[in-house]
């Protein structure tokens, strides 16, 4: 049973002031990391997967029954919960701090329930995001206390670690067949989405269609490439002759980056 193997492995991880748990959570999975910073070379594990298909019936069922599995998780951990969702919303947070904001705006586009939706508050823009109805209620019965972010708020607080000046950027993030693209300018970010069932020629298109959306010549444009170096090969065989340049960003860079190895560990079988 999974369960049972993951109560093995962490069985010894009595200390939970030492350990940081980072849960992952999408509409196809659910996975768990833990790491460890008090160590000199910090230690990472990955301590479980779930995955099923995103045309289960029941997603939410899926969530607590993988939570419920791995009771381990439900001890007082420093919790950081990742949701991957399309279901996103980029608003300026000028707009989300004024007392007449009305979230309809994102109803309208995804329709639910005022209650289930997650805000991440940010300086520039405030990130609204939904995945299932009831995930908020468990999540607050569950794991109380717990930190929670979209995966869009990761991928560009990692984002804005490196991107210090203001040329214009096209970020590529790719984990299995989805892709996230985030496009930067004069030290912003202007726009950011999420893309599933992504082939090779789709990610092409949507790399370009920012830069196009918003007014950027496809040859001042640096594309940089979060994934492996076989979709970074593939990208840079087919823009490099569009784009000023296209680069890998090294692993070495997020090694580190629990948070962002969460998101990309779900679609690896690798140990981290």
């Amino acid at each position: 049973m999974e369960g049972e193997k993951f109560n093995d492995r962490i069985s010894g991880f009595t200390d939970t002031g030492a350990w940081k748990l980072f849960i992952y959570i999408s509409s196809t999975g659910v996975s768990a990391l833990m790491k460890n910073d008090y160590e000199e070379r910090p230690e990472q594990f990955k301590l479980f997967e779930r995955q099923w298909s995103e045309k289960e019936p029941d997603i939410l069922k899926n969530i607590e029954s993988a939570v419920y599995d791995n009771p381990r998780i439900l001890d007082d951990f420093s919790t950081h919960i990742i949701i991957d969702t399309e279901k996103t919303l980029l608003v300026p947070s000028e707009l989300v701090e004024d007392d007449e904001f009305e979230p309809e705006m994102f109803t309208e586009i995804y329709p639910t329930d005022e209650g289930e939706i997650f805000m991440d508050h940010g300086k520039q823009f405030t990130v609204l995001y939904t995945l299932v109805p009831g995930l908020k209620s468990f999540l607050a019965r569950t794991l109380p206390g717990s930190k929670i972010s979209s995966a869009l708020t990761v991928i560009n607080n990692f984002i804005t670690k490196t991107y210090t000046n203001r040329e214009a950027r096209c970020y590529g993030l790719s984990h299995g067949d989805d892709l996230y693209t985030l496009l930067y300018a004069e030290g912003e970010l202007l726009c950011a989405s999420k893309h599933t069932h992504c082939s090779p020629e789709d990610t092409l298109y949507w790399i370009c269609l920012p830069c196009e959306a918003y007014g950027r010549k496809k040859e001042e444009i640096k594309v940089r490439v979060i994934g492996s170096e076989n979709y970074f090969r593939f990208v840079s065989e087919s823009l490099s002759s569009q784009v000023k340049k296209v680069k890998l960003i090294s692993p070495a860079l997020y090694e580190n980056e629990t948070e962002l190895r969460a998101i990309l560990a779900l679609h690896t079988n690798k140990q981290l």
